[in-house]
């Protein structure tokens, strides 16, 4: 009888020490996008110089963000529009453990916990003001900064679902002064993805991925119709109009099988023009970014399984000690 009993709890010590070592596995599904665009202007392509208000008999400046996140159903969105100067930031959207993390904080944050964090920002102007002419005040900057970032991490003891978005539209309508002006839109950007499924996951998947589109069109004075005059969507081929164009802005990462890690973080520069924009004309500059992150996660089963086989293991005891007795 002490012999079983002695085999019995040495049985439930091996059980117990399963789900600890179990419950101390480190492991994410990650799923992070964010992307960057700074020193964004609108100049002239002969001169070098930025295009000022004064440029312009007409001028419409306008941006929206948005920012969403949800984590197993629990979601939160926020965006505003700002109808008068390129500039709008929201609030950071974040469900889960989101403590210290700051707004507009563009790198990865924490790992081994659940969160889904979202958040967005465009300040600045893509030209000049040095008259006043807008009216709206000054502008904040003298070229445009603007941030998406989307940030998804759970665990297999968080399991679940975590999905991060982020969008900036701009939109630039305008009639220039004088006719026969070539115009260069040139920008900076810091891309960083990263998709990863490590630890006891399976099944699951890491995902973030980032867009950056920019056309120019014109309103045709009798149909009413957009023209479009060009369109550049980054994808690391300088192509047609373009002047720099260092990689692909429209790119994905996707982890999908344990132990995946996939991921970048890199600099460069874009610029494309188009030439001999007339007075006569209205155009309007649509710019979109986006950022996109999801993740979820499961525990492995072949452990939920070892961890079965053990239950089964102490009931063949505990029948063993009935029929001894």
């Amino acid at each position: 009888m002490k012999t079983m009993k002695k085999t019995l709890m040495a049985t439930v010590a091996g059980v117990f020490a399963l789900g600890m070592a179990t419950a101390d596995a480190k492991a994410d599904a990650v799923g992070y996008a964010g992307l960057l665009i700074t020193d964004a202007i609108f100049k002239n392509t002969t001169t070098g110089v930025q295009l000022d208000a004064s440029d312009f008999s007409s001028l419409d400046l306008g941006t929206t963000v948005k920012a969403q996140a949800d984590l197993n159903g629990t979601g939160l969105t926020d965006s505003t529009l700002d109808p008068t100067i390129l500039g709008a930031d929201v609030d950071m959207q974040c469900v889960g453990d989101c403590g210290g993390i700051s707004e507009n904080f563009l790198a990865r944050t924490k790992s081994d916990t659940k969160l889904s964090r979202g958040d967005s920002q465009v300040l600045g102007g893509l030209i000049t003001d040095t008259g006043g002419i807008l009216g709206t005040g000054p502008i904040a900057s003298n070229s445009v900064s603007s941030l998406t970032v989307a940030e998804t991490v759970v665990t297999p003891t968080a399991s679940g679902s975590s999905l991060g978005e982020t969008q900036n539209q701009s939109e630039v309508k305008f009639t220039l002064a004088n006719d026969g002006i070539d115009v260069t839109f040139e920008f900076t950007a810091r891309q960083i993805i990263e998709a990863s499924l490590d630890g006891n996951l399976t099944g699951e998947e890491g995902y973030g991925a980032t867009s950056f589109s920019a056309v120019l069109s014109y309103q045709d004075p009798i149909t009413g119709a957009q023209v479009e005059v060009l369109s550049f969507t980054p994808n690391g081929v300088v192509e047609g109009d373009e002047l720099a164009d260092d990689f692909n802005l429209n790119t994905s990462r996707w982890a999908n099988d344990v132990g995946e890690n996939f991921g970048f973080d890199r600099t460069g520069t874009f610029a494309i023009t188009a030439e001999d924009l007339r007075s006569d004309l209205t155009y309007t500059l649509s710019i979109q970014q986006f950022s996109s992150a999801r993740a979820s996660a499961v525990p492995e089963p072949a452990t939920l399984a070892t961890l079965g086989a053990g239950l089964i293991g102490l009931g063949a005891i505990r029948r063993r000690m009935k029929k001894a007795a």
